[in-house]
């Protein structure tokens, strides 16, 4: 039930009692959602004191054509590659994996869409005619 008595007779022009309950509705609907606001802020601050930062990991995918297993230089002392080289020795590596083609095209169409490539309707590379 809203209170009219809260809202003189005169407050900006008001004349009539239906436009004084919808001004004394539109204060009330204003106080709570002030209060609403600083609850929220006063929870969401606290909460995150609480909790420490959560550091997200980066991921790093090389998806090279025409790769082999030795073709580095953390596998193989014939090849240099520093920086691969120390990207390795810094992160974790997934060994084994499984390519859905052995292109170019279908098999970055699948990682791209999670798709098979025969879904896809591309199981051969795209070519590259320039005609």
């Amino acid at each position: 039930m809203v209170d009219i008595t809260q809202v003189p007779a005169n407050d900006a022009g008001i004349a009539n009692q239906t436009q004084r309950k919808h001004l004394a509705k539109g204060r009330i609907m204003a106080g709570k959602f002030a209060a609403t606001c600083l609850i929220l802020a006063t929870c969401s601050s606290a909460c995150a004191v609480d909790r420490p930062l959560e550091k997200k990991p980066n991921i790093v995918l090389l998806f090279v054509d025409d790769l082999g297993w030795y073709d580095l230089g953390y596998r193989n002392p014939k090849f240099e590659t520093p920086n691969i080289d120390r990207l390795a020795a810094e992160s974790l590596e997934f060994k084994k994996a499984y390519v859905a083609s052995p292109t170019c095209s279908p098999s970055r169409a699948t990682l791209l869409t999670g798709k098979h490539p025969a879904r896809l309707r591309m199981v051969r590379h795209i070519p590259n005619d320039e005609k």
